[in-house]
């Protein structure tokens, strides 16, 4: 299988040779996190927050654990996980950003991956760090939210709680109403 998220979690798990008991202690059952690391549970954005903070795993790390169509063309596609690969998110935000592939993008599964994928690109790939413009971004994705994507759904809510945490805001939630694309006040 390839780097899903339950396998960047189980991986790290071995390697500071811990057992599921010890990391998910006070987090979630044993089980729960068997099925997650075997990929047969998406957690929701709080408790993968606690098994990465547990786990030392970043955000990043999971965030492109796996690779999301945002169109048609395999081209297309493979130019967008190259340059995630490669870490390259000021190509990725200009590519992105290229009236042909904004066009390119049709389904609403694309449109989540797409506009996911810009949410990294401009937390990444910008100097200035422009918290509104990303949550925007998230917020489309979620709003366009497919349920063959809950990992994708799953990871946009976890980065926009991310988001809010490094733009300082106190405390916030995301709830089923952040599917919606209205901007956090």
């Amino acid at each position: 299988m390839g780097h899903t998220i339950g396998h960047i979690l189980r991986v790290r798990r071995k390697e500071l040779k811990c057992s599921q008991a010890q990391i998910s202690e006070n987090i979630c059952s044993q089980s729960m996190l068997s099925a997650i690391e075997n990929n047969r549970y998406t957690p929701n954005a709080e408790l993968l927050i606690a098994l990465c903070q547990r786990l030392g795993v970043s955000l990043e790390r999971l965030s492109l654990a796996e690779n999301y169509a945002i169109g048609n063309q395999s081209a297309l596609n493979d130019r967008v996980v190259a340059l995630c690969n490669h870490h390259d998110y000021q190509k990725l935000l200009k590519f992105l950003l290229d009236e042909a592939v904004v066009e390119s993008v049709q389904t609403a599964a694309q449109t989540q991956s797409y506009y996911y994928y810009l949410a990294v690109a401009q937390l990444q790939g910008t100097t200035h760090f422009q918290p509104t413009e990303v949550k925007r971004s998230l917020h489309l994705s979620l709003a366009s939210a497919t349920v063959s994507q809950q990992a994708l759904t799953r990871l946009a809510q976890v980065t926009l709680a991310y988001v809010a945490a490094v733009s300082g805001q106190k405390k916030r939630g995301v709830k089923p109403s952040a599917f919606s694309a209205q901007e956090d006040e």
